[in-house]
C-alpha cells in the first residue's frame, strides 16, 4: 500500500511539473511584441581611404604644400567631398566603392599637371599623389 501511494505521488508530481510546463511555454509563446528595429542591419556600401600627398617643386626641391582644398567627386552618383592637407602635404578621406575624380584646387602660385585623376575605388589606396611647380 505504501509503495502504491508512493507511485501515485511521484506519477502525480511528474504530471504536475509536465503540465505546469507546458502551460508557461504556451503563455511565452502567446505573447506578442511590437518589433520597431529591423532584425538585420541595413546593407551599406562598403567605405575604403582614398588619399595621398600633394607637394610642389621649387628650385628642384620638393615642399608639402598644407591647407591645400582636395575635391572628390563620385561620377556615378554625383556625391561631391572635400579635405586639407596637413602640414605634411597629405590628405585622406573614406569614401564609399565607386568611381572618383580627385582633385586639387590650383593657387595662384602653383601649377599641378595634371590637377585631377579619377578611377575606381575598390580597395584602400593612399598614393593619389600631387606634384606641382612654384610659378
Amino acid at each position: 500500500m505504501k509503495v502504491r501511494l508512493f507511485l501515485s505521488l511521484i506519477f502525480v508530481t511528474l504530471f504536475s511539473a509536465l503540465a505546469l510546463s507546458q502551460i508557461s511555454s504556451v503563455s511565452v509563446l502567446a505573447s506578442t511584441a511590437t518589433i520597431n528595429e529591423p532584425i538585420t542591419a541595413p546593407i551599406t556600401a562598403p567605405t575604403y581611404i582614398l588619399g595621398g600627398r600633394v607637394g610642389y617643386r621649387y628650385l628642384n626641391i620638393m615642399y608639402p604644400v598644407a591647407g591645400m582644398i582636395v575635391e572628390f567627386l563620385n561620377t556615378g552618383t554625383g556625391e561631391y567631398y572635400t579635405s586639407q592637407t596637413n602640414s605634411l602635404g597629405q590628405y585622406s578621406h573614406i569614401l564609399k566603392q565607386g568611381r572618383y575624380t580627385v582633385s586639387v584646387k590650383d593657387t595662384d602660385h602653383i601649377d599641378f599637371d595634371p590637377n585631377q585623376r579619377t578611377g575606381n575605388l575598390n580597395k584602400d589606396t593612399t598614393n593619389i599623389n600631387f606634384k606641382g611647380i612654384w610659378k
